[in-house]
């Protein structure tokens, strides 16, 4: 898996950053806290998101607007294709958005944040803290390999491997089996005590028999409901014929009673119709002059709508004649206006010709004033430009006078902190002398440092051979020192004691060197100090003399401006009387002016009056005709109005005999059919008469009372409560027997549910026995599990550390307590046996070993990229150099190694530096630095 490019907008400390990372070691320098671990956050942040541990509250910049989204996009290589994982998030208090989306070769792959991590697991082919163990070696990493404890080793290794995970929960899981089944028996344990003390199986036998005592009496009393019921059906046969007999009577009563009111209705009817019989057999002689003139009716309303239709043409030609001649008389009215008006045009004419030079002069005056108006804008528009131009002048000249005071003022200040030519060759002069005495003591502190090492070094094989003696073997060649021991103690003293003279002296010099370079640096700064005020103060000097320069050339041209005005102002012929006296007599004209309008207004109408005139000479002419045919139209009715009003008398009497006659021919018609109802009416009276005696007669044969119905059903009542007395006490043994039934059942099912915890009792009791054995085998699995993973980790790291040494070591033991042992000329050796620099090699080889452990273990074929995070600590410059040369023996591995650092000297150790720098906006930026 190979990085290409991370690009941040508003993560953490970066608000618009784009990365291209390149192969082989790459360095990631920069102060603390300027985010150089941030960019391993983001990486792990693109594959995995928050899953990858990192803090939702603190992902988005600190100086992003609070809607504005973080985003990380990551494009990487694996297996030969090309992917894009690109997530956006942002957090609030009350929301949280997350969204996520990875492109293959270009395509889109997943979209979602299930289906981007689903995706990531199945292509890196390991969860996030696996990822990182892999590929991440955090801060002293590699120094707690070798300087911790081996239980702290141990620790560590099951940390990095997931076996503590493992460990943990599986003993926190077996542990909760455990309390739960211990909490379970101490429960079933109480509840079985308590239950052996309430004696189920005699309380089960007691209600057996009360059940047996109570399902007898049951049986007893339902034979004496059966008698009962016996005995109320027959006392209920007797009570239903006397009330079927009772009904009988009573309804022929009913019947009387309903055939009287049927007769005494009958008779309010006769009544009634006899009244109307008699009322309509009066109106009979009324009768006979109404239907004798019926005949004649029709005939008298012909021939009066008739004349009625020739009354109503006469009546619309007579109203459209009047119409006409209203018309007639309103158009000759018009006509006479019309005459009046052209009369009077004839003495328009003549007013007009008088008054006619009086409006040329007028209008004369108007082109005079409006020309007058005219120069009055622009001598207006001239003057208030002139005192513009003044003022402008005015305020050039008091800029000039400000600025020729600030250029003496400024002159005076050069003056006074001795500012001359000569300044910068001195400054030139002390920065030579500063780089040189700088470049001395860098040189002579390298040495220094050569010579302490060199001390260290020996005064190390001194404290060595002291400890060996006359007796020891000697660390290179293996045999007895003996007469050597004194030689090469001795040697080694001597030596350390030049070794400290030349250091002191070199100390010295440099503090001599230091005192000089002290003093330069003084002298420097106060003439940096002076020149940076001279180059201040002749930088606006001149400035000045640059703007006082252009003020003048402003004032020449202001005061150019202003003769040109003076000159424009004069050539305008413009007098303020002169306009007032012309807007008088146009004034004085005003009256005859719209005189002489009304008067053109009025002759523009002539031609219209004429035109006009015309039209309604023709529309009375028209009209004329109108009324003419009309009266011909008239005369041709024959209208007789007197005729009209004899046939109108008629109609009206012979429609009022119509009207009677419609009125009373319904009632005369009725009289048959009136005397056929009151016979009919008098027939069913006399037969209801007969029907009430027969009934009667039928009432007085039945011999039957109210009593009698009354005492049989209260025989009836009285037996149906015996049998409800004895219901009752027969549901109360129901009940009863019911109940017991339930509580023998619940007996039972109690004494079967405390066998069934028993016998979960007798299981819990086996199942803690057999959780107790795998919590046994679970620890024995895992040292197991450890030693089986420590014996291939050996291998692996052996062939890391042949890898980094040339072959010079390739065998390395972690035994059983978790010590790092390496084997030298066929004997194992703990690593502090080592020298420094070996012991860095060692751990480097360890920490690598893991990695490619952990990569083969996941699947990850064709290398992929690892990062570690500040191992150097406070190692010097040669112990880097060997870490770094031991890391490029791992690029056929890791063909991208990255190394984040705050240490600056060693930039120049990498093909590529990325420096990472806070910017003035305290956000990050990363500069790419290459070789």
């Amino acid at each position: 898996m190979i990085l290409e490019r991370i690009e941040f907008k508003n993560f953490k400390r970066y608000s618009n950053e784009t990365i291209n990372f390149n192969d082989g070691i790459t360095g990631i320098i920069g102060n603390n806290g300027s985010g150089k671990s941030t960019i391993v956050q983001g990486i792990l942040f693109a594959l995995y998101g928050v899953r990858a541990g990192i803090e939702g509250d603190f992902i988005n910049s600190s100086g992003s607007n609070s809607k504005d989204k973080c985003s990380v996009s990551l494009d990487f290589q694996k297996d030969g294709n090309n992917y894009t994982i690109t997530r956006w998030y942002r957090k609030t208090p009350s929301t949280t958005q997350h969204e996520a989306q990875i492109k293959i070769n270009g395509g889109l792959l997943a979209d979602g944040v299930s289906q981007v991590e689903a995706e990531i697991e199945r292509i890196v082919g390991m969860a996030a803290s696996d990822f990182k163990n892999t590929i991440y070696a955090g801060q002293k990493d590699l120094s707690s390999l070798l300087d911790d404890s081996p239980a702290e080793r141990q620790k560590w290794f099951m940390k990095m491997l997931g076996i503590d995970f493992l460990k943990k929960e599986a003993d926190a899981k077996i542990k909760t089996l455990i309390d739960e089944c211990k909490t379970s028996m101490a429960g079933l344990g109480s509840y079985l005590k308590e239950k052996e003390k309430e004696n189920l199986p005699g309380r089960i036998d007691a209600a057996a028999a009360e059940m047996k005592q109570a399902e007898t009496d049951l049986k007893k009393t339902f034979m004496e409901i059966k008698d009962l019921e016996g005995e109320e059906t027959e006392l209920k046969k007797t009570a239903d014929s006397l009330s079927e007999k009772w009904n009988k009577y009573r309804e022929l009563e009913k019947d009387i009673g309903l055939i009287r009111e049927a007769n005494r209705q009958k008779s309010d009817y006769r009544s009634a119709f006899g009244k109307k019989l008699a009322e309509y057999e009066k109106m009979l002689p009324e009768f006979e002059k109404p239907a004798a003139s019926e005949e004649n009716y029709l005939i008298v309303k012909s021939e009066y709508n008739e004349y009625k239709e020739k009354e109503k043409a006469h009546s619309k030609v007579s109203s459209l004649i009047e119409t006409l001649e209203y018309k007639l008389n309103f158009e000759r009215s018009g006509l006479d206006e019309i005459n009046r008006k052209i009369k009077s045009l004839s003495a328009d004419k003549k007013r007009h010709d008088e008054i006619l030079p009086e409006i040329s002069r007028r209008n004369g005056l108007l082109e005079e004033y409006d020309r007058l108006k005219k120069c009055e804008e622009e001598f207006r528009r001239l003057e208030s430009k002139r005192i513009g131009v003044r003022e402008q002048l005015k305020h050039y000249t008091k800029q000039a006078e400000s600025l020729r005071n600030e250029i003496e003022r400024a002159e005076e200040r050069l003056k006074v902190i001795g500012y001359s030519g000569e300044l910068d060759l001195k400054t030139e002069e002390l920065e030579a002398a500063e780089k040189r005495l700088s470049k001395e003591s860098i040189g002579l502190t390298e040495f220094v440092k050569i010579l302490d090492r060199e001390r260290k070094k020996l005064s190390k094989e001194l404290d060595e051979i002291t400890a060996l003696g006359e007796d020891g073997e000697c660390p290179t060649c293996k045999r007895r020192l003996g007469d050597q021991y004194m030689i090469l103690e001795e040697s080694l003293k001597t030596t350390i004691e030049l070794n400290e003279n030349e250091c002191s002296g070199l100390k010295n010099k440099i503090l001599k060197i230091q005192a000089e370079y002290e003093k330069a640096i003084h002298k420097l700064d106060k003439l940096k100090s002076v020149k940076r005020e001279a180059i201040g103060i002749i930088s606006v000097l001149e400035a000045n003399k640059k703007k006082r320069q252009e003020l003048y050339l402003k004032v020449e041209e202001t005061i150019g401006d202003e003769s040109r005005l003076n000159e424009d102002i004069s050539e305008i012929s413009f007098s303020d009387s002169a306009i007032r006296e012309m807007e008088g007599s146009i004034k004085s004209l005003e009256g005859i002016f719209y005189e002489f309008r009304d008067i053109e207004m009025r002759l523009k109408e002539e031609q219209s009056l004429s035109s006009c005139k015309a039209d309604t000479e023709g529309r009375i002419s028209n009209i004329s005709r109108n009324i003419e045919n009309e009266n011909k139209k008239l005369s041709e009715l024959g209208f007789d109005p007197e005729k009209y009003k004899r046939l109108e008398t008629a109609f009206e009497e012979a429609e009022a005999l119509h009207q009677r006659y419609l009125e009373l021919k319904p009632k005369i018609d009725q009289i048959p059919s009136l005397k056929d109802e009151i016979r009919s009416l008098e027939e069913e009276m006399n037969l209801n008469s007969k029907k009430i005696s027969t009934t009667e007669a039928t009432l007085k044969s039945m011999e039957i009372s109210d009593e009698m119905v009354k005492s049989a059903l209260l025989n009836v009542e009285d037996c149906r409560k015996r049998i409800n007395g004895k219901k009752i006490e027969a549901g109360e043994l129901e009940s009863s027997i019911k109940y017991l039934k339930k509580e023998i059942e619940r007996l039972e099912k109690e004494t079967a549910d405390i066998e069934e915890r028993k016998k979960r009792y007798s299981e819990l009791q086996e199942r803690m026995v057999v959780l107790e054995k795998t919590r046994g085998l679970m620890k024995e699995y895992i040292v197991y599990l450890l030693n089986v993973i420590r014996a291939k980790i050996e291998g692996e790291v052996g062939q890391v550390l042949s890898e980094i040494t040339g072959g010079r070591y390739e065998n390395v033991l972690i035994d059983e307590n978790f010590d790092i042992l390496v084997n030298d000329l066929g004997e194992n050796f703990p690593a502090r046996r080592f020298s420094g620099g070996e012991q860095d090699d060692i751990a480097i080889a360890l920490r690598i070993a893991l990695s490619r452990y952990l990569a083969d273990m996941h699947h990850m074929n064709g290398g992929t990229f690892m990062i570690f995070d500040e191992i150097f600590g406070s190692q010097d410059e040669e112990r880097r150099n060997n870490l770094i040369s031991a890391l490029r023996t791992q690029e056929s591995h890791f063909p991208q190694i990255f190394l984040i650092s705050h240490i600056g000297d060693i930039q120049g150790e990498f093909s590529t530096s990325l420096l990472v720098k806070i910017k003035d906006d305290w956000s990050s930026e990363v500069i790419e630095v290459s070789d």
